[in-house]
């Protein structure tokens, strides 16, 4: 009994030293790489492309209930309202001009997320080069009254934000600023590469 027990034993050890002996041989015939396979099929078969839209591009902080970091995948889910259209635009040398920004409305955010510690607050634009927008905005009354006009934007015309400009940059139309102040434009609202929004 032991004897045949043993030859099984050997049998089995031969079948499988064979087997690691032709797949051996196979990946060298074919010129595979063990080790790039491996990463490729258990890296979650994301692309270079699909994972920068999964990092955290933006974050929204100060008197909410806890920070809120979003990904590029995150501002174009359904989750959000988006918004395709036309914004005015006015800079502090009269000029004017219109462009088409694609972009997820922030009160539309706020709103699902319910992240607000109360009603009556105001929020900033702050951008990756530390530039903030000029002063502080009513929540109520600017990024929920005028919601389709207070986006958060990450397509020009169709295309995405230049390296330059995005990934995501901070959009109010003209017609909103125009009830504030006089020295202000809402150009000074457009923030570049947008990093925080700050609700304080």
């Amino acid at each position: 009994m032991q004897t045949r027990n043993f030859k099984i034993l050997v049998a089995a050890i031969c079948i499988g030293l064979t087997a690691v002996w032709l797949t051996a041989y196979n990946i060298v015939r074919l010129g595979i790489d063990p080790i790039g396979y491996i990463q490729q099929n258990t890296s979650g078969s994301f692309s270079d492309e699909e994972s920068e839209d999964l990092k955290t591009i933006l974050t929204i902080k100060g008197k909410v209930k806890e920070d809120l970091r979003l990904s590029l995948s995150d501002l174009k889910s359904d989750k959000y309202k988006q918004v395709t259209d036309d914004f005015d635009f006015k800079n502090s040398y009269g000029t004017e001009w219109t462009a088409e920004y694609t972009g997820t409305t922030l009160w539309s955010i706020l709103e699902a997320e319910g992240i607000l510690e109360s009603d009556d607050l105001t929020f900033i634009f702050i951008g990756q080069d530390g530039y903030e927008s000029p002063v502080a905005l009513s929540i109520e009354d600017i990024a929920k009254k005028h919601e389709n006009k207070v986006i958060l934007a990450y397509e020009l015309e169709g295309q995405p934000l230049s390296d330059d400009n995005g990934p995501v940059r901070s959009i109010i139309d003209r017609e909103v600023i125009q009830y504030l102040e006089p020295n202000h434009y809402n150009s000074q609202f457009a923030v570049k590469s947008l990093k925080y929004v700050e609700i304080k």
